[in-house]
C-alpha cells in the first residue's frame, strides 16, 4: 500500500516507552520511499541496483533527523529495516505491474482502433455497392481522432501554462528553500515554523500544492468549459457544412469528387465563419488522406448522409467526451505537476547539524559536489539535546561551540555500543562524508563555523544577528509543539531570552502539534499524483466508442 497506516503493519503494539505518534512517522517515512520509489521506476522503467542503494541512504538520512524513528530503530534493530525493505520490494512489484497492465491495455485499444479502421478501408475498396458508406466512417472518424489530438495539445498548452506561473514564483530548488524559511521563520508563522522543522521537503511541497491548486482552479475552469463547448461546436460544424456542400453539388456537378477533395472544399467554407479560433481549428483538423485512400466519391449524396450519421452518433456521446476532457486534463496537469515538482524539489537531504534542506538541483551530485545549504539554524529545530538533562540544542548551526561538543547517537543494533564522537566535523566525516568537501573534508564556506555565530558575540554583522534573533523568536514561540514531536528532549525554562521573544497569545500550545502535523500531510506528493492512475484507457475513450458505434 502507498496510503496512510503503514505504520500499524511494521511496528508491534506493545513497546513500552514508544510514543504513539511514532506509527505516524513510520506512515510518513514509507510515503516518501514509496514516492522515491515511483520516480525512479518512472525515469528508468525498472528498479536498478543504484536506484535501491539510493532509496537505502534516503532512508538511513530520514531515520538519523527524526527522533522517534532513532529510537524506534534503536528498539527494533535491524529486523526493522528489513522489514521495509520487503515492503517496499512488494511495492515495487505492484507498481511495475500496474504500469505493465496499463501499457497493454493501451496497446490492445490501439490495435483494435487500427482493425476497424482497416477493415472500413478494405470494405470500402472491394464492397463497391456501400463503398461510400464504408469512405463516410473513414472520413469521420479520421476528422474526429484528428480533432481529439488537437484538444489533448490544447489540455497540454494550459499544463504548461500552470507550469510557467509556478517558475515565476519558484525558479529552482535554491529559490525554493529561501521561500520556505521565509513564510515560516522570517514571517514568524509559528505552525509553518513546527512544518519546516519535522519536514521541510513535505512543506516545501505542501506550500507548492497550495500555489498550483489556487491558480489550477480558474484556469481549469475557463479551458475546460472552452474545450468541451469547442469540441462540440466542430462536430456541429462540420455536419452543417457537410449538408451545405452537398445542396451546392446538387446545383452544379462537380466530377471527379474524392474524399481529398471534399475535404478541400469544406476547408474553404469553414475558413469563412465568424469565430476564427474555431474555423482555425476545423480546416487543420479536416481530414486528408494518401493517393491510395483518397477513394473517388460516385454517390455524394450517401456519403454525406452516412458521414452526418456518424459525426451525430459522436455528437451524441458528447457527455462521454466531456468527462474524457475532464478527467484528460486532470491527468496532464498531474503529470506536469509532477514534473514541475521534480524540478523545484532538488535534494532531499537534511543538514545533520540543524535540518535544514539542501538547495541543490538533483539527489545524484556526491561525490562530485557535497550538500549544501545556504541557510542554518538551531539544531534544537532538529531535535538534538544536550547530554546533561536532554535539554534543545540553542546554539546556531554555524557557532564554533557547536561543533566543538561531543556527540553521541543511540547504538545501531538493540544492546550494542552508543556512537560516540568527539566533535561535529568527526561525526560528519564518519557517518555524513556527502556534507564536507570530497578533497579537503572541509565544510563548506555556506557551513563553516564562524565565530560572529556564537551567542556572546557583539560585532556580528546585522543579517546574522537577524538570523539568530529569527532562530530564537522561533523556539521561544514553538517549543512547545516542538516537544510533543521530540518526544525525548526536555524542556528549558531557565533560557534568559525566552520571555523577551515569547509572543503572548500567539505561541504555539502542546496540543498544537497533532493539528500542525496533519496539516503537513495532509497531501503528499504521492499522493496528490493518485490520478494519475485513472490514465488507463483515457486516451482511446473515443475509439472505444466508435467501435461501439460501428
Amino acid at each position: 500500500s502507498s496510503k496512510k497506516g503503514v505504520g500499524d503493519a511494521l511496528v508491534p503494539s506493545m513497546i513500552p516507552g514508544l510514543a504513539p505518534s511514532a506509527k505516524t512517522q513510520v506512515d510518513n517515512l514509507w510515503i516518501k520511499l514509496v514516492d522515491s520509489m515511483r520516480l525512479e521506476v518512472d525515469q528508468q522503467g525498472h528498479m536498478s541496483d543504484t536506484a535501491a542503494l539510493k532509496i537505502l541512504n534516503r532512508m538511513n538520512s530520514e531515520m538519523e533527523s527524526g527522533d522517534q524513528l532513532r529510537q524506534l530503530m534503536h528498539r527494533l534493530g535491524s529486523s526493522f529495516v528489513h522489514r521495509i525493505f520487503i515492503e517496499i520490494a512488494k511495492a515495487t512489484m505492484h507498481y511495475r505491474f500496474q504500469i505493465e497492465q496499463r501499457n497493454y491495455q493501451s496497446r490492445i485499444s490501439e490495435i483494435l482502433g487500427k482493425k476497424q479502421q482497416k477493415l472500413w478501408e478494405i470494405q470500402a475498396r472491394v464492397d463497391s455497392g456501400k463503398r461510400e458508406v464504408h469512405c463516410a466512417k473513414v472520413w469521420a472518424k479520421t476528422f474526429v481522432d484528428t480533432l481529439d489530438a488537437h484538444f489533448k495539445s490544447a489540455v497540454g498548452r494550459m499544463a504548461q501554462e500552470i507550469v510557467s506561473h509556478m517558475a515565476n514564483i519558484l525558479t529552482n530548488p535554491a529559490n525554493a528553500c529561501e521561500m520556505a524559511i521565509e513564510r515560516s521563520f522570517t514571517k514568524r508563522n509559528w505552525r509553518h515554523v513546527v512544518m519546516y522543522a519535522i519536514d521541510p521537503t513535505q512543506y516545501l511541497f505542501m506550500e507548492f500544492h497550495k500555489e498550483w491548486e489556487l491558480f489550477k482552479h480558474g484556469l481549469v475552469d475557463q479551458y475546460c468549459l472552452e474545450l468541451k463547448n469547442n469540441f462540440g461546436s466542430c462536430l456541429r460544424l462540420a455536419e452543417s457544412r457537410l449538408r451545405d456542400l452537398l445542396s451546392a453539388e446538387m446545383s452544379e456537378s462537380v466530377p471527379d469528387m474524392t474524399m481529398n477533395r471534399l475535404s478541400q472544399r469544406l476547408r474553404e467554407a469553414c475558413a469563412e465563419l465568424a469565430d476564427e479560433s474555431i474555423a482555425s481549428v476545423l480546416c487543420s483538423c479536416l481530414p486528408s488522406f494518401p493517393a491510395e485512400a483518397d477513394y473517388a466519391l460516385e454517390n455524394l449524396q450517401q456519403f454525406v448522409q452516412f458521414a452526418g450519421v456518424e459525426l451525430q452518433r459522436y455528437r451524441s456521446n458528447m457527455r462521454q467526451t466531456e468527462i474524457s476532457v475532464e478527467r484528460r486534463m486532470e491527468v496532464e496537469i498531474a503529470r506536469q505537476k509532477a514534473n514541475c515538482w521534480k524540478c523545484i524539489c532538488g535534494c532531499t537531504a537534511r543538514c545533520p547539524g540543524c535540518g535544514t534542506k539542501c538547495n541543490l538541483e538533483c539527489e545524484n551530485h556526491w561525490p562530485e559536489r557535497p550538500h549544501e545549504c545556504r541557510r542554518h539554524l538551531y539544531p534544537a529545530f532538529n531535535g538534538w539535546q544536550k547530554q546533561e538533562g536532554r535539554k534543545p540544542f540553542l546554539l546556531h548551526c554555524r557557532a564554533k561551540a557547536q561543533w566543538q561538543i561531543a556527540r553521541t547517537r543511540p547504538p545501531i543494533e538493540p544492546g550494542g555500543p552508543e556512537r560516540y564522537w568527539d566533535n561535529f566535523k568527526e561525526m560528519l566525516e564518519d557517518e555524513h562524508p556527502d556534507w564536507l568537501d570530497p578533497m579537503s573534508h572541509l565544510p563548506l564556506p555556506s557551513m563553516e563555523p564562524l565565530h560572529e555565530y556564537e551567542e556572546d558575540c557583539t560585532s556580528a554583522p546585522e543579517n546574522i544577528q537577524k538570523e539568530i534573533e529569527e532562530n530564537r523568536r522561533a523556539w521561544a514561540n514553538c517549543k512547545d509543539a516542538l516537544l510533543e514531536h521530540f518526544t525525548s528532549m526536555a524542556d528549558d525554562r531557565d533560557i534568559d531570552w525566552l520571555e523577551k521573544f515569547k509572543r503572548e497569545g500567539g505561541a504555539l500550545e502542546p496540543e498544537d502539534f497533532v493539528s500542525i502535523r496533519d496539516e503537513l500531510f495532509a497531501v503528499t506528493p504521492l499522493e496528490s499524483l493518485d490520478v494519475l492512475g485513472d490514465v488507463v484507457a483515457l486516451d482511446d475513450t473515443l475509439d472505444n466508442q466508435s467501435m461501439h458505434i460501428a
